[in-house]
């Protein structure tokens, strides 16, 4: 599977690069004008649930890769069953059938 390897790699190069941008960001001096401050907490609570978001796609991401070298990628952590591969397509991160996603496997 290096094709989804890649798939995963870059999307995480993405998101690792999103990561260190909002950081970045948050890590400016604050403005002395009150207007920019009242407008930068505004921004920072955008960038807060935009860095939880990337960070836990992140994670995932990264047990994606574990998953593969561990020859556990593509198999439903719930079931056993193969995860169809247009769903790994979509959502290469996917550790569930439809069906157990669907919350109807067991």
């Amino acid at each position: 599977m290096p094709e989804t390897r890649e798939l995963i790699e870059q999307r995480l190069k993405s998101l690792l690069e999103r990561a260190r941008r909002i950081d970045d960001h948050r890590r400016r001096p604050a403005p002395a004008d009150s207007e920019e401050q009242a407008a930068d907490a505004e921004t920072d609570e955008v960038l807060t649930g935009l860095d939880e978001s990337t960070r836990q796609e992140i994670a995932r991401l990264r047990a994606a890769l574990e998953r593969l070298d561990s020859g556990d990628y593509g198999r439903c952590v719930r079931c056993g069953a193969k995860i169809p591969a247009a769903r790994l397509a979509a959502i290469p991160e996917a550790t569930s059938c439809v069906k157990c996603a669907a919350g109807a496997g067991g």
